[in-house]
């Protein structure tokens, strides 16, 4: 579980990560005490004080929530970062088949050597188009 709190300094969001990890937060250290419950065991004849726990998540997820009145919708600015990563998307897309266009019109055009090319070179030519890159 990833939680996210909004603090405020001076007009100024700055963001506050609080991991809670159910591996490995020991899941008593984010329980509070909610009193005591008290029951009566017929056999043994002994009154049972047991103290009662609650979980502290939905605190901690009620506090985080956003301020009573925010126009901020995590939907809406999802919607709009996704078109925003398809448009990126798209035009990196576009930009690879113009370039392996140009490289298939190039090596049409080229000549043949007859030679036949040694594997020392092939990988040095191959480490230098990575490099290129």
């Amino acid at each position: 579980w990833q939680f996210f709190k909004y603090e405020v300094y001076n007009h100024k969001c700055t963001y506050v990560r609080a991991l809670f990890d159910v591996y490995w937060v020991d899941k008593t250290a984010l329980m509070y005490k909610d009193g005591i419950a008290k029951s009566f065991d017929k056999e043994a004849r002994k009154a049972v004080i047991v103290t009662k726990r609650k979980s502290s998540i939905p605190l901690i997820l009620r506090d985080m929530a956003p301020p009573e009145g925010s126009i901020f919708d995590p939907a809406r600015k999802w919607e709009e970062e996704k078109a925003r990563r398809r448009t990126a998307q798209i035009q990196v897309d576009a930009a690879a088949a113009q370039k392996a266009e140009a490289e298939k019109n190039s090596k049409k055009g080229g000549k043949k050597t007859g030679k036949k090319q040694s594997t020392a070179d092939a990988i040095k030519e191959t480490n230098a188009a990575d490099k290129e890159k």
